[in-house]
């Protein structure tokens, strides 16, 4: 299977950049990110990430997006609390759904 980044895709063609993205990429939604970084920072689509299971891999790439996308300033909220997420302590061991939204 060949996988290209949203970065690539969003520059070489005339598409119009994506304004909301959602996501369930068991497992792999960290690296998904990191070839959307340009995306991230240029045009702030709204996310919605669905990220499930307790394990220490799983908190490891949420951790991370968190931290990707806190740097690219998003509002990051628990989908179905909306609670707010503003460091990596306050996510949560069991599965979560993560809703960025653009920051105005």
């Amino acid at each position: 299977m060949e996988v290209y980044p949203l970065d690539g895709d969003v520059e070489a063609t005339s598409l119009p950049p994506p304004d909301f993205i959602k996501m369930d990429a068991e497992g792999y939604e960290f690296d998904v990110r990191l070839g959307m970084q340009n995306v991230h920072r240029q045009h702030r689509p709204s996310l919605l990430v669905e990220v499930h299971g307790e394990t220490e891999m799983r908190l490891l790439n949420l951790r991370k997006i968190v931290e990707l996308l806190l740097a690219f300033n998003y509002d990051i909220r628990e989908m179905h609390s909306g609670r707010r997420i503003a460091t990596v302590s306050h996510i949560r061991r069991r599965g979560m759904s993560i809703a960025h939204r653009r920051a105005e």
